[in-house]
């Protein structure tokens, strides 16, 4: 977590990209266990157009059983 304290009631995590436009979410992926340690995978597809570079930034966050996302 943000502050440094283990996990303890981990709903869910939330996946972001932002190509320059803002962030925009991905997927959420239900937590397999509330105190966290799990591992995520996830593949995503953007389309570029052809000789065009841009710039992606992702963000995952962790949401807790109360709704609070940090």
């Amino acid at each position: 977590m943000a502050n440094g304290q283990p996990l303890t009631n981990l709903s869910k995590t939330t996946i972001y990209h932002d190509v320059g436009k803002g962030l925009i979410k991905h997927k959420d992926i239900p937590a397999s266990s509330p105190n966290g340690g799990g591992t995520v995978q996830e593949t995503m597809s953007l389309s570029v157009k052809e000789g065009e570079t841009i710039k992606i930034t992702i963000c995952v966050t962790a949401t807790d059983s109360h709704g609070r996302e940090g």
